[in-house]
């Protein structure tokens, strides 16, 4: 009963180790209002009693039941040791089964697969003999083919140097047989030209002689009767009209003068522009050899005479226009006596005059061709 009566000490209780603490806490409540408050706090309230002075085998008994608690304490404590330390030794036991279990399979695994590839291996080495002689055999094609390649080539630049010397030759056959026929075409229009010149000179003698003899016939029969009057004016008429027809005739040769310059010029300038196309195609790969190029004048030869006639008839139209065939009676009876003295003389002086005209035109148109 005195045991049951016996209150320990705080002091004199055995303590625990405490665990270590290594988290710290902040304190955020309110503050401390009073002693009440801040003893509820840190411990509770407690009250003083007088300590009795007990004997000394009562303390000794109190410390023996304490140290017995602390040692069931303890063997409890072993007991729950002991217990994780057996199931970590079957935990243990267990991973060390399934380890060698692994490692067995794995094993036999690489064992199978050891003889496969063991198995694959001469087969292997018969394949890659086979690729290695296909390999020998398209490098040996290979090159044929390259030296193959290497005389078509050859061949191909022997075949294209051939075909642009042929086809120079062609374009030098074509310029030859081009230059050909521009030149006859010039001396084609040449001789039109001259043939139209001498229809032009024998035309312009003509009415030369036309006008000779309407001026005798005005200066003959000039003293004749009515009857031998309207006669000679019936002549003039027929003269005129000759005229006329003389003067149609050489300006249809004129035309032909004309065309026939228009096709020469234009020949010229065609075979002009043909060279000069030719030229720039094939500057790098044209012989240096000379040949004669056409050079279009700035006036044809059919221009010159057309002008020069032109300025000629207009003159002589101007000068005839203004005179009538009644003014030209009249000028006729005037000189009736003048014209009696002189009948036997004038055809005479005509034909001298117009042989003296005809040799001077036949000599400036030799001139003229030989200027061409």
């Amino acid at each position: 009963m005195a045991s049951e009566d016996l209150e320990i000490h705080p002091h004199d209780a055995p303590q625990q180790p405490e665990s270590p603490r290594f988290n710290t806490e902040i304190d955020t409540s309110a503050p401390i209002q009073s002693v009440k408050e801040a003893a509820k706090r840190f411990g509770g309230i407690g009250f003083w009693r007088p300590v009795s002075h007990k004997p000394l085998h009562e303390c000794e008994a109190v410390e023996v039941n304490e140290l017995e608690q602390q040692l069931t304490i303890r063997r409890n404590e072993t007991l729950d040791i002991l217990k994780e330390l057996e199931s970590t030794k079957n935990v243990v036991e267990e991973l060390k089964s399934t380890l060698r279990n692994r490692a067995s399979t794995n094993a036999a695994a690489t064992c199978v697969v050891l003889m496969d590839l063991k198995l694959d291996l001469p087969q292997t080495t018969g394949d890659l003999a086979g690729i290695r002689a296909a390999i020998d055999a398209y490098r040996t094609r290979i090159e044929k083919e390259r030296s193959d390649l290497e005389r078509t080539r050859h061949r191909l630049a022997s075949t294209v140097s051939k075909a642009a010397d042929l086809e120079n030759e062609l374009k030098r056959t074509e310029m030859a047989t081009e230059l050909h026929s521009f030149k006859r075409a010039g001396e084609a229009a040449r001789r039109e030209v001259e043939r139209s010149m001498s229809e032009i000179e024998e035309t312009k003698t003509r009415i030369q002689m036309a006008e000779m003899k309407l001026a005798a016939a005005k200066k003959t029969k000039a003293s004749e009767t009515v009857f031998g009057e309207q006669v000679s004016i019936k002549e003039v008429e027929e003269a005129r009209e000759e005229v006329r027809v003389r003067k149609r005739a050489l300006e249809e040769a004129l035309l032909r003068v004309e065309a026939a310059n228009e096709g020469k010029s234009a020949a010229e300038e065609a075979l002009r522009k043909w060279r000069c196309r030719k030229m720039t195609k094939n500057e790098a790969t044209t012989t240096t050899e000379q040949q004669p190029v056409l050079k279009a004048a700035s006036l044809s030869i059919g221009q010159i005479l057309s002008r020069k006639l032109l300025l000629s008839e207009g003159k002589k139209m101007k000068s005839s226009s203004r005179v009538s065939l009644g003014e030209m009676l009249r000028k006729k009876k005037k000189k009736d006596v003048e014209t009696v003295k002189r009948k036997k003389l004038s055809f005479p002086r005509i034909t001298l005059t117009v042989r003296k005209r005809s040799k001077k035109k036949m000599w400036k148109h030799n001139n003229l061709c030989n200027t061409i």
